[in-house]
């Protein structure tokens, strides 16, 4: 779906249609080439929901891959994440940020949403005794749309604590898009611009090397580096399905890369994956014209949203990316889980393994607290 075709933020769920008549096919047999080229004509897709961004770190028997299919037609699609408890037999199906049900070019049909959901329910939780766990993306466009739907099949909603996404409005003018900055934002943004920065898409052949150099400078200054940025290291090594292979953009003085970023988008929302900047990356303030050539770049590409993840709450890089939001975005908070167990033994399972997953996510971000957002001399006072 274009952006001159996208639901407005406040449309109500009545401006989606309801046609769907037929029953359909449920196909698990896609390999993960063909699941790739696939997901690429959906307006929502997400690299959670690829195979080579995300299903193959995990490998094929934690991976269910789920098609619907209508008069030959694929019109939604669900990758999950099979995490087992080998004594219970019993485990929990995880599905970031789908099913996808929104075909690029077309209106969205919120009941493509609702058969894909009880295709999930039926081939995870029936047949497999899974209980199953739906993560909704972000999107404010289609929100109330999400709710109603796991509603009505009962699904149990988990809400997330201080879950900010950043979401950047591409879809505005570069007039709009100036305006909409805050101010301190735009004020860096003059003082970078004035440095004669080189800011554009670099081949990964030629480029990867440059990357990973700023990866370790901002790894040696933050005591943090990012845990994405090994699996996108690999899929920029590697051959891709052209529609979801990332993007390198990298920020150069004389030649020098200075600050980049690895950015993927295969349907109206991209993804900010992984950023690194040098010393004089930050002394230039490159990283207000990197965001700036991307959302530039983005724009031209028809995207509607530019997702810059979330940060931590009162760190520099939560002002950063809030004033870049600024006025014409939006910051939302993710929904939320939606959960849903068949049974008793199905539901025990699923608490054991959810609450390891958020004794993980914790530690993460008290890690990252506690040293990637501390100067060396505050680590030293520790």
């Amino acid at each position: 779906m274009s952006s001159s075709q996208s639901i407005p933020r406040s449309s109500p769920v009545s401006h989606v249609r309801s046609t769907v008549t037929i029953g359909p096919e449920i196909i698990t047999n896609l390999s993960g080439d063909e699941w790739d080229r696939a997901i690429s004509g959906f307006a929502d897709a997400c690299y959670e929901q690829t195979e080579r961004l995300q299903g193959a770190k995990w490998g094929d028997n934690r991976v269910r891959r789920m098609a619907i299919s209508i008069n030959g037609k694929i019109v939604a699609m669900a990758l999950a994440i099979v995490l087992k408890l080998p004594i219970l037999n019993r485990g929990l199906a995880l599905v970031k940020f789908g099913p996808l049900w929104r075909r690029k070019g077309e209106l969205p049909d919120r009941q493509v949403l609702g058969l894909a959901l009880d295709a999930l329910v039926d081939q995870l939780m029936v047949h497999e005794r899974l209980s199953l766990s739906i993560m909704p993306p972000p999107d404010p466009r289609f929100a109330a749309i999400w709710v109603e739907e796991l509603h009505q099949r009962h699904f149990e909603h988990r809400p997330f604590q201080d879950a900010e996404r950043f979401l950047v409005n591409t879809a505005l003018s570069p007039e709009r898009q100036l305006a909409s900055l805050d101010q301190r934002w735009r004020y860096n943004l003059k003082s970078a611009l004035r440095n004669e920065l080189l800011v554009g898409l670099e081949e990964p052949s030629a480029a990867l090397a440059d990357f990973g150099m700023l990866c370790e400078s901002m790894r040696n200054r933050k005591n943090y580096s990012n845990p994405l940025w090994p699996l996108f290291e690999k899929a920029l090594s590697s051959h891709h399905t052209p529609a979801i292979s990332p993007a390198l953009v990298l920020v150069r003085e004389k030649g020098n890369a200075i600050a980049g970023a690895i950015i993927v988008q295969i349907g109206d929302t991209a993804y900010y994956a992984v950023g690194a900047s040098n010393d004089r990356g930050i002394k230039l303030n490159a990283g207000y014209a990197l965001q700036w050539w991307i959302v530039a770049w983005l724009r031209d590409r028809q995207c509607h949203w530019y997702d810059l993840g979330e940060a931590v709450p009162g760190s520099g890089l939560r002002q950063f990316k809030k004033g870049l939001v600024g006025k014409g975005g939006a910051i939302e908070h993710l929904p939320g889980e939606f959960i849903f167990s068949p049974d008793v033994l199905s539901a025990v399972a699923a608490r054991l393994l959810l609450g390891v997953r958020r004794m993980r996510l914790v530690l993460r971000v008290w890690i990252r607290e506690s040293k990637g957002l501390l100067s060396p001399q505050q680590r030293q006072r520790r």
